[in-house]
């Protein structure tokens, strides 16, 4: 090994050395670096409204700095009204006129039709696998 730092020489390995620190403190230095300068924003194309986005912020706000008023801000309320739980009665109608309209698509569909469907279903399964069996053999001819 004495041999093989002889050849190379003392200068060309210190230099190497010297080098190489350089290098990686560079290398450091740049990882360490946080790009903290605010981005340009850029005008698209947005889905909301911005006076309503504007307005909500500002309820938002105002609610925020009145943290013991007690009313809360419900996330949920949509443009259709708002979305508060039903109650137990109104739950109860609604799955009765459910159940009532199913019944009736049920009653509106005859053995006959419904007899067609399957028969139909059934034929087109069967040129599916046809249509599978014949494109496999143009494949391999």
């Amino acid at each position: 090994m004495g041999d093989n730092l002889q050849k190379f020489g003392h200068g060309k390995l210190a230099l190497a050395l010297a080098a190489g620190i350089a290098l990686s403190g560079c290398v450091s230095d740049t990882l360490s670096t946080v790009d903290t300068q605010p981005k340009p924003v850029a005008a698209e194309n947005v889905s909301y409204d911005p006076e309503q986005r504007a307005q909500a912020i500002a309820e938002i706000r105002e609610k925020a700095a009145q943290s013991g008023s007690g009313e809360l801000t419900n996330a949920f309320v949509n443009q259709d009204g708002p979305s508060e739980p039903m109650s137990a009665s109104e739950q109860a109608q609604l799955i009765n006129q459910l159940e009532q309209n199913a019944t009736q698509n049920q009653k509106s569909v005859t053995d006959a039709e419904l007899e067609a469907k399957q028969r139909s279903i059934l034929e087109l399964q069967q040129k599916a696998r046809t249509h599978y069996d014949n494109a496999v053999n143009d494949i391999q001819n």
